[in-house]
């Protein structure tokens, strides 16, 4: 075979081959989160985002595509046009032949060209599905704009979808405009005549102005909608509605839109009149005209009105950012009092306060964690990776203490990495070590709670579920419940062995399972092994943060999940929160999530160390974007009261919370006008 006729044949089987691989990783990775959220038992979330997902993608997809498609079917390319003046000087038959190849080409390519347009929109919608839900399930909030006497919830639900698709039909008609313009300039329609005038044929004036007079008509709507966007304004000193916004851009906006809406009218009618330079002269009037009332006269009246009396121009607004931004970061809860101090104090008056003395917290947890890697994770494959602190019922009163999980550590010895000793054999943790905060015994150790393989303690506590198949770092898959014993805890020079008896983890019941979890997690022992019974279980995706953050994608999560012993079982409270950058005259910050002007801590997840299982519970059943995925999802959030009260005693306030709300307090702690612009 000569070299020629190898590449003939040799790139397309590449191809094909390529397109096979990109296909299987794309349904394979599909079908593995499919059954993963079916076995934690949240398939409701994963088929209604998938849905939602494919139905904007088709409806974009649809709607752009027709758009342009019977906008090129209504081109005609006439034997007239400058096209085909080539064709003149061929005989009749050869003339007909040329134009039916030519015609067939071009409604070819009319439909690649929409195609192509159509998946680049629908690709853009595709990941919209957030903004629909709080589109389609979000509610009024109770809290009314200062301005424009309007709730809240349109600002964060209704407002962001509908400038979605307020710039798509932009972006689109313009895309309309520009290809119908040039195909019509390709075939002639435009002309210049001996006097140097643009001669246009009636035909495509008439469509023109109809395209034309719709992208006015979006834009009309832009500019009502931007009247809300001020709410978001950053033209003057407050972050919101200013004086220069309310009293010109607030008023240049509705001009602009009545003068969009006369120009979609005039253009409309141009249909009839076919006066394609007087168009092209309104038009031009138009850009004028929002040139000055847009940019020339808002930042003179900020420039030279507002800023030389800018307190007192401003303070209306500085007053209406406070508040709203207080309530957006729910600083309006916060409760002040004095504590006078005493200059008097006597040791009586400490000895009241014992309690209080004796949990003063002493350890850091940087040189206690590297305390507990030295004397406590007892064998190399086990680690410490986090401290937290928590407060538990002693034997002798009310403590707070500091606890840490053993977790497994991220990888085995070099002699035991082998693949049945690290899929199948070290599976999991094994208990947890927990101090006294401001205790130590000789030798400056700290005075243990509960210590040492299997957990001993002498204060009442009691593990009865000691081993930790999911934590903050546990590394990689596992299979489970094989015909290989796992590795469960040490005992002197022997070890002592398991076989995992919960439902954490999906079935690898069949061959196909086998051959998927082979595929995703690219690891052919899975199919091959002969270690896999009909019992066994894949454990993915174990680490707390990875594994809330696959079944609600909508929440954000707390950086520092902690540790909870619990009527003798131990789980994972990972915090979690919504937010929006959305929330009217809000003052923005810079979080971990991105720029956000309104944060609840509204749902603490609980996750079952021994068997992965994720439960969400409500704090804050009044907060509205809350609200919108209880409406989307109303069996996934349990309310407070169905924990256990045990487990309720070890809620605490959230760390990340914690700081953004005192990082913004910093600033408005003040509520006084003048002092706030001081």
């Amino acid at each position: 075979m000569d070299r020629q006729r190898f590449a003939k044949i040799f790139w397309p089987i590449i191809g094909i081959l390529l397109a096979v691989i990109v296909f299987i990783s794309l349904i394979s990775g599909f079908l593995q989160k499919w059954l993963w959220m079916r076995e934690v038992g949240y398939n409701a979330i994963f088929w209604r985002i998938v849905w939602i997902k494919w139905i904007l993608f088709i409806a974009s997809f649809l709607c752009v595509f027709f758009y342009l498609w019977i906008n090129f079917r209504i081109i005609k390319i006439t034997p007239s046009s400058r096209a085909w003046t080539f064709v003149r000087r061929v005989g009749e038959r050869q003339t007909i032949n040329i134009r039916h190849i030519a015609d067939t080409f071009w409604k070819i390519a009319y439909i690649i060209i929409s195609l192509f347009i159509a998946l680049m929109f629908a690709m853009s919608f595709y990941p919209q599905w957030d903004a629909y839900l709080r589109f389609r399930w979000g509610k009024s909030t109770g809290i009314i704009d200062p301005v424009f006497h309007t709730d809240a919830g349109f600002y964060m639900f209704q407002l962001p979808f509908y400038k979605l698709l307020q710039n798509s039909l932009l972006v689109l008609a313009f895309l309309a405009i520009a290809l119908i313009t040039a195909t019509y300039a390709w075939a002639g329609a435009f002309q210049l005549t001996m006097d140097r005038r643009i001669q246009v044929e009636r035909r495509t004036v008439g469509h023109l102005s109809v395209l034309v007079a719709l992208f006015f008509g979006f834009w009309a709507w832009g500019y009502y909608l931007d009247r809300y966007e001020l709410m978001y304004s950053t033209q003057g000193i407050v972050y919101g509605v200013g004086y220069a916004a309310y009293h010109m851009t607030r008023i240049s906006l509705w001009i602009m839109f009545f003068a969009s809406i006369g120009l979609a009218v005039v253009t409309l009618a141009n249909v009839f009149l076919r006066r394609f330079m007087a168009l092209v002269g309104i038009v031009a009037g138009y850009f004028v005209l929002y040139f000055i009332l847009l940019i020339i006269l808002p930042a003179a009246i900020q420039k030279y009105w507002v800023e030389p009396s800018e307190l007192e121009r401003e303070s209306p607004y500085l007053a209406n950012n406070i508040d709203l931004t207080r309530k957006a970061f729910q600083l309006d809860k916060i409760e002040e009092k004095r504590y006078p101090a005493l200059t008097d104090l006597t040791l009586d008056e400490v000895s009241k306060d014992q309690d209080t003395i004796d949990n003063i917290r002493l350890w850091d947890w940087r040189p206690l964690l590297q305390t507990y890697r030295q004397t406590q994770e007892i064998r190399l494959y086990y680690e410490f990776y986090d401290v937290d602190v928590g407060r538990y019922h002693l034997g002798d009163g009310y403590h707070q203490v500091m606890l840490s999980a053993r977790e497994l550590a991220q990888a085995l010895p070099p002699k035991a990495q082998t693949w049945v000793n690290e899929r199948l054999q070290f599976t999991h943790g094994y208990g947890l070590v927990m101090n006294f905060v401001s205790k130590q015994t000789g030798g400056g150790f700290p005075e243990y709670v509960i210590e040492n393989i299997p957990p001993v303690t002498s204060e009442g506590l009691e593990v009865t579920q000691p081993a930790v198949y999911y934590g903050e770092k546990t590394p990689g898959y596992r299979i489970v419940s094989t015909k290989i014993k796992e590795f469960d805890y040490p005992k002197g020079n022997e070890n002592v062995y398991t076989s995992y008896q919960g439902k954490g983890g999906i079935p690898l019941n069949n061959f196909w399972k086998r051959l998927l979890f082979a595929w995703t997690q690219g690891d052919i022992n899975i199919l091959i092994t002969s270690y896999l019974t009909s019992e066994s279980r894949i454990q993915i995706w174990r680490q707390v943060r990875e594994r809330v953050e696959k079944i609600a994608p909508f929440l954000k999560l707390d950086e520092d999940p902690y540790l909870v012993l619990s009527e003798g079982k131990l789980y994972w409270v990972q915090d979690a929160y919504t937010i929006s950058n959305q929330f009217p005259y809000s003052e923005p910050y810079a979080s971990n999530w991105g720029n956000i002007n309104y944060v609840r801590n509204s749902v603490k997840t609980i996750i079952d160390i021994y068997d992965g299982s994720v439960k969400f519970y409500v704090m804050d059943p009044n907060d509205p974007v809350l609200g919108v995925y209880r409406g989307a999802w109303p069996e996934v959030f349990k309310d407070l009261s169905e924990m256990s009260p045990d487990l309720k005693n070890h809620l605490r306030y959230p760390e990340d919370f914690f700081n953004i709300q005192t990082d913004v307090y910093r600033t408005y702690h003040m509520t006084d006008v003048q002092v706030f612009y001081n």
